[in-house]
């Protein structure tokens, strides 16, 4: 997947509400369920992190990260 540096830094410059819920409707376009609650400040700083660093990019980082917050809120 590769994503441009424009649509990355937007993303990034997005409070955490807004980029979790970006994420979520990515999440529910590929058929993925995902809590609508966001990450905790510390796991959503791991994923912007991700982003800042697109020549790193590491999908399994990111995918452990979405996976457990949504393992620990399947109500959300």
């Amino acid at each position: 997947m590769r994503i441009d540096r424009a649509t990355l830094n937007a993303l990034l410059a997005l409070d955490d509400v807004t980029l979790w819920g970006k994420i979520v409707a990515l999440g529910e376009s590929k058929g993925f369920a995902l809590p609508k609650t966001p990450p905790p400040p510390a796991e959503m700083q791991k994923l912007r992190e991700v982003l800042r660093n697109p020549e790193r990019f590491d999908m399994a980082t990111a995918l452990k990260i979405i996976n457990d917050h949504r393992k620990n809120n399947r109500h959300g």
